[in-house]
């Protein structure tokens, strides 16, 4: 990434398999095509969103994992890890109305 060198690469993390594939240059930035391979843990079902895909692009010379910055992404893949996160926050919103009640009537 660091160089936007054409390569592949897998990433055997603990909570997934990611594969990456730098795709080329576009102006100041870097794209990279971010696959992800097999969800491993987690209860969230990310598992079933083995084998999506996004792109990502990031200013030439940053080097991180790119599924940590979705903000830089986009394509299918990112678009259901938000729905996850929404609907994971939505479900502990429900689950804690009379806490956030309590909490508001109190300012």
């Amino acid at each position: 990434m660091k160089y936007c060198s054409k390569a592949v690469y897998v990433n055997e993390a603990d909570e997934a398999t990611w594969k990456y594939e730098i795709l080329e240059k576009k102006g100041r930035e870097c794209s990279i095509n971010v696959k992800l391979l097999q969800a491993k843990k987690g209860n969230l079902g990310v598992d079933k969103l083995n084998g999506l895909e996004m792109e990502c692009n990031y200013p030439l010379g940053v080097v991180q994992y790119p599924e940590k910055e979705l903000s830089k992404c986009h394509g299918r893949l990112k678009e259901e890890i938000q729905t996850i996160i929404i609907e994971k926050l939505h479900t502990v919103i429900i689950e804690n109305l009379g806490t956030i009640d309590e909490s508001l009537n109190g300012i």
